[in-house]
């Protein structure tokens, strides 16, 4: 097959297609909340995403790190449930596992630990046929992408055109 009839079967079809909110949904990737913790709350872009009304000294009470393991294990339960009834419904449904959050991790601006893989809306962003990996505001969310790269690279795979994620952010980025 030429190059040409590749990308008009790709045009017509692509890995990625979604315009509304209210289309049947067909494939879904789902969070993971292994390794979920809260990051220390010394940067202020963590502070003002998590605590935006606690005063900088009541900010000095709240327990960073891990999650208590009963809310883990809750939440792994219900993400199970609804992966379940996703794919009974016959929705294709992913759930890359999460990044190691307990790491830590800097630049020579900052320092952080990481923070949760469950939200994966949060951090990308599709339009038409294109996924967009967004940026966060918190530094603790810089490797939450890192995970879905592998999924996102059979998308590409599969449809060459219509992808983007920012080239700049690994040597094992996603862009075309």
């Amino acid at each position: 097959m030429d190059s040409s009839t590749f990308a008009a079967q790709n045009a017509a079809n692509p890995a990625v297609n979604s315009w509304d909110e209210f289309t049947q949904l067909r494939e879904i990737i789902v969070g993971d909340v292994t390794h979920a913790r809260l990051p220390a709350q010394t940067d202020i872009s963590a502070w003002l995403a998590n605590f935006p009304r606690l005063t900088k000294a009541e900010l000095e009470a709240v327990q960073v790190g891990q999650f208590p393991i009963q809310v883990i294990e809750e939440t792994r339960e219900d993400l199970a449930t609804l992966v379940e009834t996703l794919r009974g419904l016959g929705v294709t449904t992913h759930q890359p596992p999460a990044s190691d959050h307990r790491l830590s991790f800097s630049t020579a601006q900052w320092t952080s630990d990481g923070y949760l893989s469950y939200c994966p809306r949060d951090v990308t962003l599709v339009v038409g046929n294109a996924i967009i990996e967004t940026s966060s505001p918190m530094p603790a969310r810089y490797f939450e992408t890192f995970n879905l790269r592998p999924l996102f690279q059979q998308y590409l795979d599969r449809a060459p055109t219509g992808f983007r994620c920012p080239s700049h952010s690994s040597p094992t980025s996603c862009s075309r």
